[in-house]
């Protein structure tokens, strides 16, 4: 069931972002345009305005729906989430049909895991589904204007500023040698306004592997990323979205090589207020299978670190330390 507040969300922007409007500059919107817009950006807003004639026709005379029917839902969170918006799920929910309907289990959160990047890849890598980042930044002054600066009577001490956004990861999170991962992610911004930036068109074998964990090569970055791209011979990398293992200078640029262009954070670097990361599957019997995974991923992990001490403990003893 839509929340009457799920339509309240800026529309508007979101059409704009979109690059919508007729070829007159005025605010009109052809058919063709919004047809358009919708296949591409929103192709789940069919079936809102669907449930939405479905309960004028059928609940306003106490009739259920037709046999077959499937209405739009709002993704359902088990814990309550203290970045998300009805406006931003909407949106979120008419643009991926994974998240549409979803129940989104909480993974992490700053707030009640602390803000420590062990402890966010301890509890989000393995899960076993996709993945749904949700950031809502530090507040920080908007930069003034010339006219501000040049005006003596200006007051200058510009308003705070913060943007909620996020990414949607479509392949399971693992420790990796490098990118992977598929067409199926994407960025977003749901606050203050809404930007759903897709992959651009595929530039060949790998173009879509954007998923970056590293925690272990010291050539590459330590951290968490989205639309990563890693020099040939692993010297740099670069993102649209990524955490350092420090969890601090987090940056999120307006755009990469990878998906549309479109702001997501106020500035390309950010600080977290709040990081949360929710687990997406499509029923109870999708969670529990996630979780089993997740389960598998720890206990091989944990076999590996043990494996790595036993073989560093026997060359220490082995060692000519131990023997002198």
């Amino acid at each position: 069931r839509v929340p009457p507040g799920a339509f309240a969300c800026p529309a508007s922007a979101a059409f704009s972002h979109a690059g919508l409007g007729d070829k007159n500059g005025s605010r009109g919107l052809s058919y063709e345009d919004f047809s358009m817009w919708c296949n591409e950006e929103a192709p789940l807003l069919p079936r809102v305005l669907a449930t939405a004639m479905q309960a004028i026709v059928f609940g306003a005379a106490g009739l259920d729906a037709p046999v077959g029917f499937k209405g739009f839902a709002l993704p359902l969170f088990d814990e309550d989430s203290r970045v998300a918006s009805a406006a931003g799920l909407f949106w979120l929910a008419a643009s991926e049909r994974e998240v549409e309907g979803a129940l989104l289990r909480r993974l992490y959160a700053s707030y009640a895991d602390g803000l420590s990047f062990p402890r966010l890849t301890e509890l989000t890598a393995g899960w076993g589904g996709p993945t749904l980042f949700l950031v809502r930044e530090t507040p920080t002054r908007r930069d003034p204007t010339p006219q501000e600066i040049l005006n003596p009577k200006a007051d200058i001490e510009t308003p705070l500023e913060a943007a909620s956004f996020g990414m949607y990861t479509a392949t399971p999170w693992k420790e990796r040698n490098g990118v992977y991962g598929d067409a199926r992610s994407f960025v977003f911004r749901i606050a203050p306004d809404v930007r759903i930036m897709r992959p651009r068109a595929s530039r060949g074998a790998g173009a879509f592997a954007t998923q970056y964990l590293n925690t272990r090569s010291h050539a590459l970055p330590h951290g968490l990323g989205l639309g990563a791209r890693v020099s040939d011979d692993n010297s740099t990398a670069t993102f649209r979205m990524f955490f350092p293992d420090s969890l601090e200078g987090c940056t999120a640029p307006a755009a990469d090589r990878h998906f549309a262009p479109g702001a997501l954070s106020v500035r390309d670097a950010f600080g977290l207020d709040v990081l949360e990361v929710w687990g997406v599957a499509s029923d109870a019997r999708a969670v529990a299978a996630a979780l089993e995974a997740q389960a598998a991923a720890k206990a091989d992990r944990d076999r590996a670190i043990d494996r790595a001490r036993k073989v560093d403990k026997a060359a220490f003893l082995g060692s000519d330390f131990d023997r002198g």
